[in-house]
């Protein structure tokens, strides 16, 4: 990147340079900094050597399922969103008030998806902000903020918002979107009355997108061996023990109960379960999951 004019100008004179060559350079200076903040080639690599900060984001985000449509409708709003464009631009847009996006809706097309075709049942699908220098409105993809969505005609800017889970009908599952953060509105069971005593895999696939950095369980540890306590492992990597919860002995004929929330990281979607005895039994729900869309 080349030096700016008024940098040369007052390193090349010293003790301070006349009126005449500071004019001069400010006038330089402000050309310079214009047209690469502007749409130029060169507008990233100039934000990168500025220190700004071009990621896409929503700040304030509040979603839900639409009232009237919630099967295939989910609105969104935030109090603001930072839209990036393919090189690096960025456009921020405050108080966005509620925009519905219909994944039933044929696209690529504003408030629609991106894609002419349905999507696929049993999967993740996440909701964009999108902009096209006029309009502030919201596409919802196949594709992770990774790749971002495939824009309508005319847009050009895309901010990640959420994921979504369509279930095996196609239909999106209910969640309030506070933030980052992803709440069930029905606690998803990713183990029930899991009773292996070798190391069993408990697959989170449904409970939190790939891209997500976490979710919340709730784990329910069940004894009923008269004869002794227990405990169950839960592990994140095979072998590699993360949490032990333990099964007081209950007395004859009796089961005792241990319950917990965690946090599990998302390592591949999906966690390891071990029980002590034959006589134990977990399960497992899923109640909330996390996102890296910029919020808090």
């Amino acid at each position: 990147m080349a030096t700016p004019p008024l940098r040369t100008a007052l390193s090349d004179t010293y003790p301070l340079p006349s009126n005449a060559t500071m004019r001069t350079g400010m006038g330089e200076f402000h050309d310079y900094v214009t047209g690469l903040l502007g749409a130029t080639g060169d507008a990233a690599e100039a934000r990168t050597a500025l220190g700004a900060d071009s990621s896409p984001r929503v700040m304030g985000l509040i979603g839900n399922v639409n009232a009237a449509t919630p099967l295939t409708k989910f609105d969104l709003s935030a109090d603001a969103v930072v839209l990036r464009n393919a090189t690096g631009g960025t456009v921020t847009r405050y108080a966005t008030g509620t925009i519905t996006n219909d994944l039933g809706l044929a696209g690529p097309i504003a408030n629609g998806r991106d894609q002419a075709a349905a999507f696929t049942v049993s999967s993740w699908v996440y909701p964009y902000f999108i902009w096209n220098d006029t309009t502030l409105a919201s596409v919802s993809s196949a594709s992770p903020p990774s790749t971002g969505p495939t824009l309508p005609t005319g847009y050009t800017h895309w901010a990640f918002a959420t994921g979504l889970y369509l279930d095996s009908s196609g239909n999106i599952v209910s969640v309030f979107v506070r933030g980052a953060t992803a709440h069930r509105q029905a606690e998803l069971s990713a183990l029930a009355a899991g009773a292996a005593t070798s190391e069993t895999t408990v697959s989170l696939a449904a409970a939190m997108p790939p891209i997500a950095s976490r979710a919340k369980v709730r784990v329910r540890y069940a004894n009923s061996n008269s004869a002794s306590s227990s405990s169950m492992t839960l592990r994140l990597s095979t072998g590699i023990n993360w949490t032990l919860i333990a099964g007081e002995q209950p007395e004859t004929g009796k089961t005792t109960f241990n319950d917990m929330e965690l946090e599990v990281p998302n390592v591949s979607q999906q966690m390891y379960y071990q029980n002590s005895a034959t006589a134990a039994s977990a399960d497992i729900s899923a109640l909330s999951y996390t996102v890296p869309n910029g919020d808090s």
